[in-house]
């Protein structure tokens, strides 16, 4: 009964395009792939246009025609996918890894459309497709260089600069802030320590560019703004650019400010990680506003909503958070855990076979449903709703019976990981930070005091946590 019900849905050839920009023609590979819409009636075949969307920018699950066509294909319902080339699909190695499982697995015919006849055709070899999946990643890093390259030279527009617009090219002159750039690369070339190299960053965000720091960096390091491009360690000449200094000038100022440059790169590349939890405002409740440092230093956690401001400093906040993580985690009693464990596995297990025991039953009622039509309803195409029903229904009984399997898995292991949790209460600080999400429920911060709010609080040792810290 099972195979007959399959050979009765409805297979569909699908047309994919896709165009990223105006460049790119949407006739051209419509021209491409008509030849095989020709031979086809228009009842046999879908076509799914992806207009100006960038596979280099957007992921396959953001993609609503990929997502479409995937869904297509998991039911069932695809014989063959007609695409110009394999770059019309995903131009990233791992998303196309994954659609030539797809295809393979549910016998997909997948035929390229390019006129080139050297193209490579689809192979039923995962390896050969994968490799080719390598080419085609290659080839989209490739364009995403060669275009940022095209806007380091030819900028839509540079800071400090008119862009004049000729006919075959453009030509950047120096706007009104002028001598405001003149004066920050003048000054740069005299720097003789960090702390003047963070107080001209200060000077120039404050009162006169008024950019931040890395902007500022940015500007300083830029070659651009020496008339040039640095390609390698060379410097090629950009002649339509009126430079604010010369290429000595500016190799001068490099030396002078790189050591600077990289140790405050060093700290910030430091602090990426510094905001794990967010407090709330133990004032208000709401949650405080996080404040990154521009050059290094701790961010801040603040908050003034119609009270008065409450701050403190995150490596403040970060310490005391880790230290009683810490406390809480060494403090964990393993029976309890245990008890609450095995119970929450058996509560779950319960639920979801009654859930699967509901569903083999609707599943059992749908099948004798498409067992009992007559011939005639099959000849009017009345068992598809039925037969979609009944897929979806073995689809939820699958995932389900996934989940009991894990479940059961886990039970069985409950002492194994329960008792690992010697191994964890082994940790320093510095790696307490990836727990906090799981045994903090929230903190709340005022000018007095944080107070701590800990899971698991019934299977601790009260005696040995203090909830609330005085600053």
């Amino acid at each position: 009964m099972n195979n007959e019900i399959k050979n009765v849905i409805q297979k569909y050839d699908v047309f994919h395009r896709r165009v990223s920009t105006q460049q790119q023609s949407l006739e051209m590979q419509m021209t491409a792939d008509e030849e095989y819409r020709m031979t086809l009636d228009e009842s046999e075949y879908v076509e799914f246009n992806e207009l100006g969307i960038s596979s280099n920018k957007v992921p396959l699950s953001k993609r609503d025609k990929m997502r479409e066509i995937i869904k297509m294909i998991q039911s069932g319902s695809v014989k063959t996918i007609y695409t110009y080339d394999r770059t019309r699909l995903t131009r990233n190695f791992y998303e196309y890894l994954e659609l030539v499982d797809l295809f393979l697995m549910n016998d997909i015919n997948v035929v390229f459309t390019t006129n080139d006849s050297y193209y490579p055709p689809f192979s039923s070899n995962p390896y050969t497709e994968g490799f080719n999946g390598v080419l085609i990643e290659e080839e989209g890093k490739a364009i995403a260089r060669r275009m940022s390259d095209v806007n380091k030279r030819v900028p839509p527009k540079k800071y400090g600069y008119n862009t004049i617009k000729h006919a075959n090219h453009k030509e950047y002159k120096l706007d009104s802030r002028k001598q405001l750039l003149f004066g920050l690369f003048e000054s740069a070339q005299n720097i003789i320590n960090t702390e003047e190299f963070l107080k001209l960053l200060h000077e120039y965000k404050t009162t006169k560019l008024k950019k931040d720091p890395i902007q500022i960096i940015n500007i300083l390091t830029d070659a651009f703004y020496a008339g040039h491009e640095k390609v390698g360690k060379k410097y090629n000449q950009l002649t339509y650019v009126e430079p604010v200094v010369s290429i000595d000038a500016f190799e001068r100022i490099q030396k002078v400010i790189g050591p600077y440059v990289k140790q405050l790169n060093k700290d910030l590349q430091g602090r990426v990680d510094e905001d794990v939890l967010r407090p709330r405002c133990g004032e208000c409740q709401k949650e405080m506003r996080y404040v990154k440092n521009k050059v290094g230093g701790s961010g801040s956690y603040s908050c003034s909503n119609k009270h008065k401001k409450v701050s403190i400093s995150v490596d403040d906040y970060n310490e005391l958070l880790f230290n009683r993580t810490l406390d809480v985690l060494k403090s964990l009693d393993q029976d309890k855990l245990r008890e609450l464990a095995n119970k929450m596995l058996c509560d779950l297990m319960r639920d979801h076979r009654n859930s699967a025991e509901q569903l083999h039953k609707k599943i059992m009622k749908t099948e004798e449903q498409l067992t009992c039509m007559s011939p005639n309803m099959f000849i009017e195409g009345k068992y598809e709703p039925i037969l979609f029903k009944l897929n979806d229904l073995k689809k939820d009984r699958k995932e389900i019976n996934d989940k009991i399997l894990f479940l059961e898995y886990y039970q069985s292991n409950i002492g194994q990981l329960v008792t690992g949790l010697d191994l964890i209460r082994l940790v320093s600080t510095n790696d307490i930070q990836k727990y906090v999400g799981i045994l903090v429920a929230k903190t709340l911060v005022d000018s007095e005091s944080i107070v701590f709010h800990f899971y698991f609080c019934d299977y601790v040792n009260k005696d040995e946590i203090r909830e609330s810290v005085l600053l």
